[in-house]
C-alpha cells in the first residue's frame, strides 16, 4: 500500500505516524455507535490524532465521507438521520480541532514555547470573514489539477477524459439520490 510505504520513509518516525493513523480510525469507527460515549471518546483520539501528526486528520475526514457513502448506499438510511449522522460527524471533527488547538496553546504558554517557523505555517490566521476566499480557492485549486497544467502537463485528451469521468459521477449520484425514494 503507498500510503504506508511512504510513512515507512521516515522509519524513525513510524511507530508515532502509525499510532496516529490508528487514532484516525479509531475516532471514525467509534463514532459509528452513535453513542456521546463513543463520540467523547473520538472527540479525544481525533485530537491525540492532531497533537501527533496533523496528517492524518485529512484521512479520518475522507473515512467518514465514506462511512456518510455507505450509510447512503448500502443501509440506505432515512435522509433526517443521515443529516443528523453527518451533523454529529462534523462536530466530532470541529470539536476535536478546537480541543487540539486549545490544549497547543496552553503547552505553548505553560512551556514558554513558541510554533518553528516552517514555509510561514506559523503565521497563519484565520478568520470567519476569510471562509467565502478560502472557500472558493479550494474548488478552483481542485478543479485546475483535473483541467489546468500547474500541477502536471495535462493534454486535451486526459481533460476531456477527466470531464467525463467527472459527468458520470454526477448522474450516478443524482440518480443514487433520485431512485432512493
Amino acid at each position: 500500500f503507498p500510503t504506508v510505504c511512504a510513512v515507512m520513509v521516515y522509519y524513525y518516525c513510524a511507530d508515532i505516524y502509525i499510532v496516529a493513523q490508528f487514532l484516525a480510525v479509531l475516532a471514525v469507527y467509534l463514532s459509528r455507535f452513535h453513542k456521546w460515549q463513543h463520540d467523547l471518546l473520538a472527540i479525544g483520539a481525533l485530537t491525540i490524532c492532531l497533537g501527533t501528526y496533523q496528517s492524518y486528520y485529512c484521512m479520518a475526514i475522507a473515512l467518514y465521507f465514506c462511512l456518510i457513502l455507505k450509510e447512503l448506499i448500502l443501509i440506505k438510511i432515512d435522509y433526517k438521520v443521515l443529516f443528523r449522522h453527518m451533523a454529529r460527524y462534523l462536530l466530532i471533527g470541529v470539536s476535536s480541532m478546537a480541543l487540539y488547538f486549545i490544549i497547543r496553546e496552553i503547552s505553548l504558554q505553560v512551556y514558554q514555547l513558541s510554533l518553528a517557523s516552517y514555509m510561514g505555517m506559523n503565521d497563519l490566521h484565520f478568520s470567519l470573514s476569510m471562509l467565502p476566499d478560502l472557500l472558493y480557492n479550494c474548488y478552483y485549486q481542485f478543479a485546475r489539477f483535473f483541467f489546468g497544467t500547474t500541477f502536471f502537463y495535462n493534454p486535451l485528451s486526459r481533460k476531456i477524459t477527466y470531464a467525463i469521468l467527472w459527468g458520470c459521477l454526477a448522474v450516478s449520484i443524482t440518480t443514487l439520490v433520485r431512485t432512493r425514494k
